[in-house]
């Protein structure tokens, strides 16, 4: 995947996830299920990880997932609570 593409969906994730700001990304491309119908194209899954303070100061893992079309288009966010 392009890094100009990554930085993009980075600089819209680090907007809705101030949390996640800074982190660098973990990028896969996700396996095309058998049966699914022809043409099909790739969806990258791009991870973020990193440790948020619950109440009392707590750490907690924080994950927010981003599948991704080749051309950077965002078609699913999830994220840990």
């Amino acid at each position: 995947m392009d890094p100009e593409i990554i930085e993009e969906i980075c600089k819209k994730i680090y907007k809705k996830f101030p949390e996640v700001s800074g982190v660098q990304p973990k990028v896969r491309k996700q396996p095309v299920p058998k049966g699914a119908p022809k043409p099909r194209e790739p969806v990258y899954l791009v991870t973020f990880n990193t440790n948020a303070r619950g109440p009392g100061g707590k750490a907690l893992p924080r994950w927010v997932r981003v599948a991704v079309s080749p051309n950077g288009k965002i078609k699913k966010t999830t994220t840990s609570k």
